[in-house]
C-alpha cells in the first residue's frame, strides 16, 4: 500500500484520544469500515470538516512504522447538518450507524454504502414523519445484506400467498412472524397453530413472534419491488408500529448483541 492515498469515505464516529486528537471510524464503498486519527485541536478546520455523517474525499497517510493511518485532508461533498439539529433525525441516524459498524458492513461495503448514503440523504430532505418510515424501510433492506431477511411474500408453511388471503374462521386475517422459524405464517397456518396450542386465548409474545396486518407486509415486500412507491405509500398508525416492533427485535436479534441507541433512545425512536 503506498503511503499517501485518496478514495471516498463518509465518516461514521470521531471520538477523543487525549487532549487534542480523535480516531475517526469512517465507511468507504471498496474498503468498507476503517479506521484513522485525526490530529488537530478544536480550532482545527480539519477536525470542523471531518463530523458524522459528513462524506466526500479523503486523503490518508500511511505509517507502515508505527502500524497507523492519519487524516492528512478531507473535502466533503456531502454535508448533512440537518442530521443533528434534530433529535429523532440524529438518533435514527446514530441507530443506524451504530449497526453498521456492529456488522463490519454486512461484508459487502458497495451495498452498504449505497444503502446507508441513500438513508441519510432521505432523512436529511425529509420530515420526521417520512424519517421514520425510512428507518423502517432501511432495517428490512440492512436484514437482506445480513442475510437474515425473510420471504415477505408466502407462507413458510404452505407456500401460500400473505397479501390478500381471506379472512379465517376467526374473522382474523393477521401475518404471523415467528422468531422461532424465522418466517412469516398466513392466517390460515397461524390459526391452525393456535389451535394446536389447545390455548383458548392465545396471543403471541415477543418471545414467539408478532402480528402483522396484511398492509405491514405489503409493506415489506413493496420496500423491496419498488423503492419510490414505497416512499409514497403512507402507513397507518397501527401498520408502523407493528413493523417498529418487529423490525426494532429482529435487527438486535441479527448483530447478536446490544445496540446501545436502540435502549437509550427506544422512547425516541
Amino acid at each position: 500500500m503506498s503511503r499517501h492515498t485518496q478514495e471516498q469515505a463518509l465518516v461514521l464516529t470521531s471520538r477523543l484520544v487525549g487532549e487534542d486528537n480523535r480516531i475517526v471510524t469512517l465507511l468507504g464503498p471498496e474498503r468498507g469500515i476503517f479506521e484513522a486519527m485525526l490530529y488537530g485541536g478544536r480550532k482545527s478546520k480539519l477536525r470542523s470538516l471531518v463530523s458524522p455523517w459528513h462524506s466526500g474525499t479523503i486523503w490518508l497517510y500511511h505509517d507502515k512504522t508505527r502500524n497507523s493511518t492519519k487524516i492528512s485532508d478531507f473535502d466533503p461533498s456531502t454535508f448533512r447538518t440537518g442530521l443533528r439539529e434534530n433529535i429523532y433525525k440524529n438518533m435514527a441516524a446514530t441507530l443506524a450507524t451504530e449497526l453498521v459498524i456492529k456488522t463490519h458492513a454486512a461484508d459487502e461495503a458497495p451495498t452498504c454504502w449505497t444503502l446507508f448514503c441513500g438513508l441519510l440523504d432521505g432523512m436529511e430532505l425529509s420530515d420526521e414523519n417520512n424519517c421514520r418510515a425510512g428507518l423502517l424501510r432501511f432495517l428490512w433492506r440492512y436484514l437482506g445484506i445480513l442475510g437474515v431477511q425473510a420471504d415477505c411474500d408466502t407462507c413458510i408453511h404452505c407456500g401460500s400467498a400473505l397479501v390478500g388471503t381471506e379472512e379465517t374462521e376467526q374473522g382474523q386475517s393477521l401475518v404471523h412472524y415467528s422468531l422461532l422459524e424465522g418466517g412469516f405464517l398466513c392466517p390460515s397456518c397461524h390459526q391452525y397453530g393456535r389451535r394446536a396450542t389447545s390455548t383458548p386465548h392465545y396471543a403471541p409474545h415477543p418471545a414467539e413472534g408478532f402480528l402483522l396486518s396484511q398492509e405491514a407486509v405489503h409493506y415489506l415486500a413493496l420496500t423491496l419491488q419498488d423503492g419510490t412507491a414505497a416512499r409514497r405509500l403512507q402507513l397507518s398508525g397501527e401498520a408502523y408500529h407493528q413493523l417498529r416492533q418487529l423490525l426494532f427485535h429482529v435487527t438486535q436479534s441479527a448483530v447478536g448483541s446490544r445496540l446501545r441507541t436502540l435502549e437509550s433512545g427506544l422512547g425516541i425512536l
